[in-house]
Formats: structure tokens, C-alpha cells, sequence
């Protein structure tokens, strides 16, 4: 990601100002400018956007903003944490040319320029909205409303999970291996593959003009799965600006695939009877799958 520095002023109420530059912990100076290594000077939130190929000639002109009218209705990015959520959102910003939003306003993914992190869901400046729907809180803004499920083989998610919990909340960082053994994790798999299951049966039935992917082909048919997205989103594609997504790696926020953990390697942290329990989750949800007509294969490893 090309780290953009911005002087803004922002135009909201002063309360809530004053509450953004407290959590973020940015300075506030007397004439009310946030001051950051200058490229570009703005007169409201609004207006920040940046350039995420701006050293390559052919890609430069494309840029990233939010949603200027406040028209775009709400749309859940919804996944099982540890699906490439965030991943995908960044995908999403440099097809699209719009700041995805959240509902969680993390600061760290703000600082590292997910400027949509902290609007509000239904400002409609955000394309679409990060939620994994573990409270009812997560479910209420986007109830009735159209969503993206993204879908990623829960081995997989179940460690990526594991290693975001146990290492402060990283987004790429990985654990110890003891975090993969005995009681501990035998009791983090029981317990989360349900919670995987019951947030995918939740929405395969809400997705309304949304659609479903799997983590998987994202990685694997770029183009096509690239394709599918905007199409979801309900946007045109730009040849072009497909060809500069391609062409450019975005893997800021996506941890290494293999089952690693600093200098040591999990060979398979799931014994004979966690692959039993989680595959027969995998198995209920395939089946919602089919019989709400999506013709998408999980994969058992």
C-alpha cells in the first residue's frame, strides 16, 4: 500500500471531532489542522483520496475517495474473522475507486490508510462495510439490506483466527506454537467452527443483490473473481484499472499462507477428532449452500 500523508480539516461537529482526534490520539493544534507530512491539502474529511499506484505511469491516474453525495445504500462485507476481510476491502478500494467503511473503527487500520474505517455505515461515502456479525449489534445495520459474504475454508480461518487473538490483534502477525495445542485449542476449535458455521448460515439467505465468494478463488482467478465482485457491488469495471489491480500485489494485509509461527511450522494442529467436528460443519453449510442455489464447492483440508 502507497502510504499517503494529508493535511485535512475536518468539518464535522466539534463534539465529535474532538472524540475522533482523542481515540486516534492525532494532535489538535490551535487553528484546528491536523498536520501530517503535507501531498495534499483538503477542506473536509471528504475529500481525502490517493493514488494507490502512483509510482507506475500507467496505473498513476487512478485514484482512491469516498462516495461524495452520500447515496450508496449500506452493504455488509460480512466473513468469519480471519477470511481475508480486510484483504478484500482493499481489493475493493482499487477496483472501485471507493473507501470501504466498518463497523468497528479500528485505529490501526485507519493510521495504515483505510480512511473509511471511522465514517459512520450509513453515511453512504463507503462502498461497502466490514462486519463478522459476532453480536447482534454487528447484524442490525444491514438488516434487510444487500451484502457480500466472503467465505474462506475454516482450517485455515480457525489458524488465522488463532494467530490474530494471541498476537494483540495483528493483522499479519503469527503465534507461538504452543497456541495451537492441548485444551486451549482444542476448546478455540469447538467453540469457533460453530460460531464460522452460524454466521455463514445466517447470511447465505440475506445476501439480496450481494453475492458470495470463496477466499480461495479471490487468490486463485484473480480476474474473474475480480469480475464477480464489482459486479456484486453493482459497478462497471474498468478494463484498465482491472488490468493496474492484477498487475499490482496487495498483500499488506494478508498473512502468509502456510501453517506457520515465527521460526517453527505447524505441521497439522487438528488431530483426528477436530477434523471430524470440522467437517461435518463444512458439511451444513455446503448443503445451505446448494440449496439456496450457489454452485460453490468447500474444500475439506
Amino acid at each position: 500500500m502507497v502510504n499517503l500523508t494529508i493535511f485535512f480539516c475536518w468539518s464535522l461537529e466539534q463534539s465529535s471531532r474532538r472524540q475522533l482526534f482523542e481515540y486516534f490520539s492525532l494532535e489538535q493544534p490551535d487553528d484546528e489542522l491536523i498536520s501530517y507530512p503535507a501531498q495534499v491539502i483538503v477542506p473536509n474529511v471528504l475529500d481525502i483520496a490517493y493514488q494507490p499506484w502512483g509510482d507506475d505511469p500507467d496505473c498513476r491516474e487512478y485514484t482512491v475517495g469516498f462516495i461524495r453525495n452520500g447515496s450508496r445504500p449500506k452493504m455488509a462485507l460480512v466473513s468469519y474473522p480471519g477470511s481475508g476481510n480486510t484483504w478484500t476491502r482493499g481489493i475493493i478500494e482499487r477496483l472501485s475507486g471507493y473507501f470501504t467503511g466498518s463497523i468497528y473503527a479500528e485505529k490501526n487500520l485507519y493510521i495504515k490508510g483505510f480512511y473509511g474505517e471511522i465514517m459512520p455505515v450509513d453515511c453512504g461515502c463507503t462502498v461497502v462495510q466490514k462486519t463478522h456479525d459476532f453480536q447482534k449489534y454487528d447484524y442490525k445495520p444491514f438488516v434487510n439490506k444487500s451484502a457480500i459474504l466472503i467465505i474462506r475454508n475454516p482450517y485455515k480461518a480457525l489458524v488465522s483466527y488463532r494467530n490474530f487473538l494471541t498476537t494483540g490483534n495483528n493483522q499479519t502477525a503469527s503465534a507461538s506454537l504452543t497456541q495451537f495445542t492441548g485444551p486451549g485449542w482444542t476448546k478455540f476449535v469447538t467453540k469457533e467452527i460453530d460460531r464460522w458455521k452460524t454466521i455463514l448460515l445466517r447470511w447465505i439467505p440475506k445476501i439480496g443483490h450481494g453475492g458470495i465468494l470463496l477466499y480461495e478463488d479471490l487468490l486463485q482467478d484473480k480476474e474473474n473473481q475480480f469480475r464477480h465482485l464489482m459486479r456484486y457491488l453493482g459497478l462497471e469495471v474498468d478494463e484498465r484499472r482491472l488490468d493496474c489491480v492484477i498487475k499490482h500485489d496487495f498483500s499488506s494485509f494478508k498473512r502468509n499462507s502456510t501453517r506457520s509461527t515465527r521460526n517453527e511450522t505447524i505441521r497439522d494442529p487438528f488431530n483426528s477428532v477436530l477434523k471430524g467436528i470440522v467437517d461435518k460443519e463444512i458439511q451444513i453449510v455446503q448443503k445451505a449452500l446448494t440449496d439456496y442455489g450457489y454452485e460453490l464447492k468447500l474444500t475439506k483440508e
